[in-house]
Order: structure tokens, then C-alpha cells, then sequence
């Protein structure tokens, strides 16, 4: 690395923000803010070769018409570069990536690839780079990915878009609906309470117009943050990033730096998130999934904080592992032995993929006259536990689990560095 990015606090148009060595993961941590156009870098340098990058864009739905989802799939659909009907089928078929797709999160979108060979990451990352800045967004591939009508062979009418399909079937499934029911209900009235992906019956109310007033309004620099990983030099990543990508914007456009930032902070902090004066009881029906009985889930949920407070992200998942993190958990084991229900629910744990982190436990298959016991025996638990408090064995237990969960690299679906990307992103994003 150029030692002048160090001594300078600056590299060409990029502003050097901070630099840490961070050993959990063998890395250099650098951040920089490009100067004119408010883009934001994050690299973990280090000696791995299989390089990725990141562009991540937080996008706050402003309702449940799937904007963002049907974004994330149609700047994948030609761009000015690139103006094929599909080039990221093209890019699938001769790319020798390890990774490349596109993910829509509650409140942001994420644009990943890596690969071990440098020349084919740097392809990689220009073609990304330039479908979420310069798209071709044309009116055909809205309707392809989001909504239309299509008449079959025997001229019957029905509601077609590959995102509209695609939702279709998340809202089928039953641990998908229940999922967005618990956070809706603990989030009400915030954008955690709409859904990202799109409600099929929203979506089909989508426009043309506020489909691209979407993109113009969320997908600019000064709401872009790159992440990157790997052992390929930063400088040489900044440069590659500034001809492609940057010039080109600076050339089109002038950019009120960190204003959007500003906004979308008051909108993820709403005033609106605030305890509830008492217990709110939802009821919500779902789809059942194969195998299930009409029985219902019964969960507990709480509001614990928030993702971007470091020490209280460490703090609730240590006591979610204490609390139900394994068979021999005290509240889990209470829940299992109880009889009440036929197993865990599938919604456990600490969520903290949003601006607010949200704690959940419960049980699966429970009869409607034991609703009101499963409340009571969480309660009943939770203060015992206060009461008693716990053992060293279980405390040393939880404490040995987050520490190899943590710890521990593999690949799932991808490569490692996807792990430590979405680990950045929760805090940055905020």
C-alpha cells in the first residue's frame, strides 16, 4: 500500500476517514469518503485472492409496492455500457466468479460479486457499477420484472412479473409471513412495517413513474457505500472505481453531499419507535406450509435496541444464547419440556438486520387453549432466571458458543467475506 494515503489522509479525490487493524479478521480496515460525490468505501485488506465487492444503497420502502425488489432485479437488465436484454445472464455464463448476486433487505439493497482472478473481479465490478448508476430502466423491463397482464393460449387473463411470482410465493409460505407479522407488530407505523419485497396485492399498483422516481431518489453516490475484500491494493480499487464509475458521475450531476444520508437517518430513527404502555397482543393468519396442522405459533417478542450500538448488538446476542441458544438453554428447555406446543418456533433469536434489533421466542403448534399458558410459562421463566440467576456452567457455555460462532469461517452459499460484509453494513448502514 502507498504510504502517501496514510501520511496525507487522502488519496486523489477520497478522503481517508480511519484506518484500524482489526485481528478477528486477519484485515486492515479502511474507510474513505470520496470528496465530491459523498461515496463511501469500506476495505478489509488482507492477503486472501478471492477478492469481493459490495455496492450497497440504503433504500427505505416508502410502501409495499416492491419498488426496491423490482429495482434490485431490473438494473440487473441493461445498462448504458451495457445494453444487453440480460447481462448479468451473461456474466453468470462466462464469469469465473464465486460469487455474484443482488439482495433486498428490509431497508437497503446490496449488489455482491468476488472472484479469485483480479481481471475477472474488476469486469465484475464494473458491470455492476454500471447497472445501479446507469441503468437502462426501460418501460418493458418493468413490466417483465414487476407487473402486466398475460392471456394464455385459451385467452385467460392473469397477473404476470417476475417479482410479483416471486412474492406470490413468499407469501405462501408460512414462516415468511409470520416473520414480517412480529416485526409489523413490533414496528409499527415505520418502514419495518411495509414490506421491501412486495405485497402481491400492492405490487400490482406500482407505476412506471414511481418505479423510476425510486431509483433517481435512492440510487446516487451520497447514498452508495462500497464495500470491499481482499488482498487487491486499495489504491488500486479507488482508481479502477474513479474512471468507471465516479467520472461519470461528476461529469452529469452535482451532488448535495450527505443530505440524503441525513434524510434517510430520520426516517429509519423514527420518534414513532417507542415502548408500548403494555403488553399489545396480534393475532395474524398465514398460509400453512406441508405437514402442518391448523394449530398456532405463539410468540413473545421484545424491542431491545439499537443494531448500531456496538456493545448492546454483543450484549443481546450473548443473552440470546444464554437464554435459547442451544436444547440446554433454560427458557428453551422450559418451552420444549412444557408439552405446550410440538416444537420451537421458527422465529428465535435476536434479529438485527434492521435499524432496531428485536428479541423473539415461542413455540410452534399450539392448541388455542394453551395460548395464554405459553405467555405465562415465558414470563414465569424470564423472572425465575432474574431471580435465581445462573450457573457458571451456563454462563461459560453461551460465552464458548458465540465466541466459535463468531470465530468460525466457512463458506455458505458463498464466500466467508459475505459474513463480515453484512456484520459492516449493519452498523454503516446507521
Amino acid at each position: 500500500m502507498d504510504n502517501s494515503l496514510f501520511e496525507k489522509n487522502a488519496y486523489k479525490g477520497f478522503d481517508l476517514i480511519d484506518v484500524q487493524d482489526i485481528p478477528d479478521c486477519s484485515s486492515k480496515g479502511i474507510f474513505l469518503r470520496h470528496r465530491k460525490t459523498g461515496l463511501e468505501v469500506f476495505h478489509l485488506l488482507n492477503d486472501d485472492k478471492e477478492n469481493l465487492f459490495a455496492y450497497a444503497f440504503r433504500t427505505p420502502p416508502e410502501s409495499s409496492n416492491g419498488a426496491p425488489h423490482i429495482i434490485e432485479h431490473s438494473v440487473l437488465c441493461g445498462s448504458e455500457k451495457y445494453p444487453l436484454k440480460d447481462p448479468f445472464v451473461h456474466l453468470i455464463n462466462q464469469s469465473v466468479k464465486t460469487f455474484l448476486n443482488a439482495m433486498t433487505f428490509p431497508d437497503k439493497t446490496v449488489y455482491p460479486g468476488s472472484s479469485v482472478s483480479e481481471t475477472d473481479y474488476f469486469n465484475l465490478m464494473a458491470t455492476y457499477g454500471d447497472a445501479v448508476f446507469f441503468p437502462t430502466l426501460r418501460k418493458e423491463i418493468f413490466l417483465q420484472e414487476g407487473h402486466h397482464l398475460e392471456a394464455d393460449s385459451n385467452g385467460n387473463v392473469s397477473m404476470q412479473g417476475v417479482v410479483y411470482n416471486e412474492m406470490k410465493g413468499s407469501y405462501s409460505s408460512f414462516n415468511s409471513v409470520s416473520i414480517d407479522a412480529v416485526v409489523g407488530a413490533v414496528l409499527p407505523d415505520t418502514v419495518y412495517a411495509l414490506d421491501s419485497g412486495g405485497d402481491p396485492e400492492e405490487i400490482q399498483k406500482i407505476t412506471y413513474e414511481q418505479f423510476k422516481d425510486f431509483h433517481k431518489k435512492y440510487y446516487s453516490p451520497d447514498n452508495c457505500l462500497i464495500f470491499l475484500y481482499g488482498n487487491i491494493p486499495t489504491e488500486k480499487q479507488l482508481d479502477f472505481l474513479q474512471e468507471k464509475i465516479l467520472d461519470r458521475l461528476e461529469s452529469r450531476f452535482t451532488y448535495n453531499v450527505r443530505n440524503i444520508k441525513d434524510k434517510i437517518d430520520s426516517i429509519l430513527a423514527s420518534e414513532k419507535v417507542k415502548p408500548f404502555d403494555s403488553l399489545v397482543s396480534v393475532r395474524k393468519t398465514g398460509p400453512l406450509s406441508t405437514g402442518d396442522t391448523s394449530d398456532s405459533t405463539v410468540v413473545l417478542s421484545w424491542l431491545i435496541g439499537k443494531s448500531s450500538d456496538i456493545m448492546s448488538v454483543a450484549e443481546c446476542i450473548f443473552l440470546s444464547e444464554l437464554l435459547c441458544g442451544h436444547d440446554g438453554a433454560p427458557l428453551l428447555k422450559a418451552l420444549v419440556e412444557s408439552g405446550l406446543g410440538q416444537d420451537i418456533a421458527p422465529i428465535c433469536g435476536i434479529d438485527s438486520e434492521m435499524y432496531n434489533m428485536i428479541f423473539t421466542i415461542g413455540l410452534r403448534g399450539v392448541k388455542d387453549k394453551d395460548t395464554a399458558a405459553v405467555k405465562e410459562l415465558i414470563f414465569s421463566k424470564l423472572k425465575e432466571i432474574y431471580a435465581k440467576g445462573l450457573s457458571d456452567e451456563d454462563i461459560e457455555s453461551a460465552y464458548m458458543g458465540v465466541d466459535f460462532s463468531n470465530r468460525e469461517i466457512k463458506r455458505s452459499n458463498g464466500p466467508y467475506s459475505l459474513v463480515l460484509m453484512r456484520r459492516a453494513l449493519k452498523c454503516w448502514c446507521y
